[in-house]
């Protein structure tokens, strides 16, 4: 069995207890257990590593740029402290480093207002992973509120290009009477308007490039010449996504030997 590579979160009673309990498990956890403690506190975190026999240790702030060579995170933080460090895990685990995106692809970024953990860090890590991260947000409501990331940054902060929807501070534009709340969010037209005039863009770039782009036939129109060219490209698709994935898994591999 692959030793499991342990992140610890908090340099606490708490952290010192589960590391021990960690310690006691040979053969399960890699040696040292952890290959990083992240603290919460920037200033004490230079002597955790010794403390605590990790390979090293980093402030809380870099948990997503550096917990891709940990498979497991435990988070023994103050709980007001749990949810953006499990976001920034989750988000750099799940969504960026087990897809096979490579150096040079275009990231869009979907977020209203903007100031949430997530797609912050999405915007953050895509632009150190070489990715051209494009942003869909409200501006002026970005402006307005204090980001939740811990960085302080937003997301038309942090983003290569910002598409501005445009709207009203918390998105909705339609009174009703007899209640305090606007229906009708105003992003989701702006939105969809924004991501396909873009992408309609891209393509006839791509045409003046004399590069074909592979679109679509509708399948309700029952033109056989439209369903062969739909099977042209899924395949094609396909090809491609194979060999990402296959790059993808020979990264993962050479993370996992370092």
């Amino acid at each position: 069995m692959q030793p499991v590579r342990l992140g610890l979160a908090g340099t606490g009673f708490i952290s010192h207890i589960h590391w021990m309990c960690y310690r006691a498990l040979p053969g399960i956890y890699a040696e040292p257990p952890a290959r990083v403690v992240f603290d919460t506190v920037y200033t004490s975190h230079p002597n955790e590593a010794d403390r605590f026999e990790f390979a090293r240790a980093l402030p809380h702030e870099t948990i997503s740029s550096t917990c891709t060579g940990v498979d497991m995170l435990d988070v023994c933080t103050p709980n007001a402290a749990h949810r953006p460090l499990v976001e920034a895990a989750v988000v750099v685990h799940v969504y960026l480093t087990n897809s096979p995106v490579e150096k040079g692809d275009v990231l869009v970024v979907i977020s209203n207002s903007g100031r949430n953990a997530v797609p912050v860090e999405m915007a953050m890590e895509g632009k150190k992973m070489g990715l051209h991260v494009i942003a869909v947000t409200n501006v002026a409501h970005s402006k307005g509120t204090p980001s939740r990331h811990p960085s302080g940054k937003r997301l038309f902060e942090v983003a290569d290009l910002v598409l501005d929807t445009c709207g009203e501070p918390g998105d909705a534009l339609v009174s009703i009477e007899g209640s305090s709340a606007k229906a009708g969010p105003g992003s989701t037209i702006a939105g969809a308007v924004l991501v396909n005039s873009m992408m309609v863009e891209v393509m006839e770039l791509l045409a003046k490039r004399g590069v074909t782009p592979g679109i679509l036939h509708s399948s309700n129109n029952d033109d056989k010449a439209g369903a062969l060219e739909n099977a042209r490209v899924a395949s094609d698709f396909v090809r491609k996504f194979s060999e990402r994935q296959v790059r993808m898994q020979l990264r993962t591999r050479e993370g996992l030997a370092d």
